[in-house]
């Protein structure tokens, strides 16, 4: 199986793709731009989803799955904060069309949820490599990250449900099984993290992982 920064390099490829695709396929115009902001809000759930979820598959079922994921939780974890810059570049694309959206078109929680996602995922990516990471105790560390996660799990989860309505009320039925389908994933992620929590409580003694430099704690 492909492992570190192997699976890395093939999530930068698999994401620069599906970018310059979206990039390709309209006019240089506002809705060719948020089309292209939703687009690449979608490719980084699957890295996202895979580092989310490692740890309680080591816990409710552990094998030869569950250890490449955590063996690969740092990978996985850059290669999603390697797609949300991409989302990124296409939101600042949009701003330079429509100045509006950064700021006087957003709600509060738009505002909080946007820009602290994108701070959150800055800080989770610098404490995913030692130099910063050593700087920390164990305890703030996983603290960190699994807030962290949990944080960026919220943001997911509301806009993918947000564009899950939009698009059945606008009719865009291929857009919105897609939307339809990153929500379920999300909830059952989340289902599984609590099970595996329960899980832990109930034996009494709880697995303790071993710390690994990852987004995805």
């Amino acid at each position: 199986m492909i492992e570190k920064w192997k699976l890395f390099w093939v999530l930068i490829a698999a994401q620069t793709v599906i970018g310059a695709i979206g990039l390709a396929i309209g006019n240089a115009d506002e809705e060719h731009a948020r089309m292209l902001v939703r687009w690449t809000f979608r490719a980084p759930v699957i890295p996202f989803l895979m580092a989310f979820c490692a740890a309680a598959l080591a816990t409710l079922r552990r094998g030869r799955m569950a250890d490449w994921l955590l063996d690969n939780r740092k990978y996985l974890g850059l290669g999603y904060a390697y797609g949300m810059l991409l989302s990124a570049v296409a939101l600042a694309w949009l701003i330079s069309i429509n100045q509006g959206v950064a700021w006087t078109r957003l709600s509060v929680l738009d505002r909080v949820e946007g820009y602290g996602g994108y701070a959150v995922i800055a800080v989770l990516t610098m404490t995913s490599f030692e130099r910063f990471s050593n700087r920390m105790t164990p305890t703030s560390w996983r603290l960190l990250h699994t807030a962290g996660m949990y944080g960026l799990w919220w943001v997911f989860f509301r806009t993918n449900w947000l564009y899950t309505l939009f698009a059945y009320r606008g009719g865009l039925l291929t857009e919105y099984w897609i939307y339809l389908l990153i929500t379920t994933s999300l909830i059952g992620a989340l289902l599984l993290r609590a099970t595996a929590f329960l899980v832990r409580r109930r034996v009494g003694s709880p697995v303790m992982l071993p710390r690994e430099p990852a987004l995805g704690g």
